[in-house]
This record gives C-alpha cells, structure tokens and sequence, in this order.
C-alpha cells in the first residue's frame, strides 16, 4: 500500500471473479475514491463476468462504510487485441477440465494479459489526475491487480508473479513522475489467503459477496459455473479451505 500523503483514486481491474472483488474491498479500505475498470475481452467468460460484476458493485455500493467511494465501473472494450489469440479462454475449443496443471496453464494462457490491463489502467487513472476532471486534480493514484500466488510455490503465470508487478510498479512511478503507482496486494497469498482477506476485512456479508462473483473458464448456457475447469476447482478448494480456517 502507497502511503497516503495526500488524497488518493485506485483503478481496480476488475472482471467480477473472487481476486478482482477482493481487490476492491482492499482499495475501498485503503484509498479515498475507487473505479472498477472492467475490460470486455470477449471469450466464454465475458457474460458470466458481466452479470458478477454488476452483483457485486450493487453490494459494495450499498455498503454504508463505503458510502460514496465507489465510482461507477469504467468500461474498456479490448476484444479486437485478443482477437486472434489461441487461448481457449478466447477460441472456446481445447478446454482442459481438472485442477491445474502444466497443460492446463498452457490451454488457457493469454500472454501479456494483466500487463495490457495494468498499461491501459494506468492511462486511465493518469487522465483522473492530470486535468481530465478537476475534482482529481492534485490527487495520486494507484493500479490495483488482485494476481494471487499459489499453494506450495507451483507454478503461476509470469505476469501473476511479484517480479512483474515490481517492475510495472517501477514504469508507472517514472513515467508518470510518481503521480501513479501500481499495486498487486495479494501476489503473495493463496487464493484461500484471498478468501480469509475477504472475510477479515470487508464491512458487509463476506460469504454473500464471494457468491455473487464468478470465476469459470467455461460457464454454462444459462451463465452458470461448470464446476470442472481449474478456475473452478481452485476456487471451490480456496473457498473450503478459507471456511474451515475461519471457524
């Protein structure tokens, strides 16, 4: 967390799953204004994501300790940059179902994804700051990612390490003469870590919250989880393990 000198906006990218709404309970505790940025990339996952985070703004808007801190979500339509990726998440063809594994980081990797996101986000927020809205200017500002790491140290993806997300950290800071700063807060916790944050921090019904976020490569017709691709059996095992931690 940056220290707050002075009066501070956080972008979060947001896509509706259980990391990005965690992220925004983060900033919400830490930071005086927050925007969801959320980035339609098309794929299988986009309705599904959709519909988690209109759920889950609702919730946090009504909140009353964050009362006037949300901002309404900041939409970005990225879909032609992926157009042509080979991931399944964007094909929709090779799904690879289980927890994962070597394959299964190979099926649904898109490359360069969150460092897209966190560019992008960084403009956005730089824009809030230097003049495009005079009640920002004078603020600082904050990128906020909600990558998290694994159980054991296995193998996440390069742009979820902390590695990366020092050196984004680095280029926002110089390039913007340390007007934005970027965050990962949870890249060194579990996904269950991810989970006990939640339920720890956040000043409205922890467990209504996380249900009304979707994680799934593959959602069903009627934009239901499928219950077997890895995101889904990650957060179903985090879930379960954060329970038992936080009885």
């Amino acid at each position: 967390m940056i220290e707050k000198q002075q009066k501070t906006i956080a972008g979060v990218m947001f896509s509706g799953g259980l990391d990005s709404a965690a992220t925004l309970v983060y900033a919400l505790n830490n930071y005086d204004k927050v925007l969801p940025i959320c980035f339609g990339i098309g794929g299988t996952q986009q309705r599904i994501e959709a519909i988690a985070q209109e759920k889950v703004w609702r919730m946090l808007s009504k909140t009353r300790h964050y009362k006037n801190k949300l901002l309404l979500t900041y939409s970005v339509n990225v879909k032609d940059v992926f157009r042509h990726s080979q991931s399944a998440l964007q094909t929709g063809k090779n799904f690879v179902e289980g927890e994962y594994d070597e394959k299964a980081h190979e099926a649904f990797n898109v490359p360069y994804r969150n460092v897209v996101f966190a560019s992008i986000s960084t403009s956005i927020i730089e824009s809030f700051v230097t003049g495009a809205y005079d009640e920002y200017n004078g603020w600082r500002g904050v990128v906020l990612s909600g990558v998290h790491g694994r159980d054991n140290g296995e193998k996440t993806y390069l742009d979820c390490e902390e590695s990366c997300w020092d050196t984004l950290n680095e280029l926002s800071r110089n390039y913007t003469y340390s007007k934005i700063f970027t965050e990962a807060p949870f890249v060194n916790l579990t996904k269950a870590g991810v989970v006990l944050y939640v339920a720890d921090n956040a000043f409205c019904d922890w467990r209504k919250l996380i249900k009304a976020t979707a994680s799934c490569y593959n959602p069903t017709s009627q934009d239901e989880p499928c219950g077997k691709c890895p995101t889904c059996i990650e957060r179903t095992q985090a879930i379960e393990k954060a329970e038992k931690e936080f009885r």
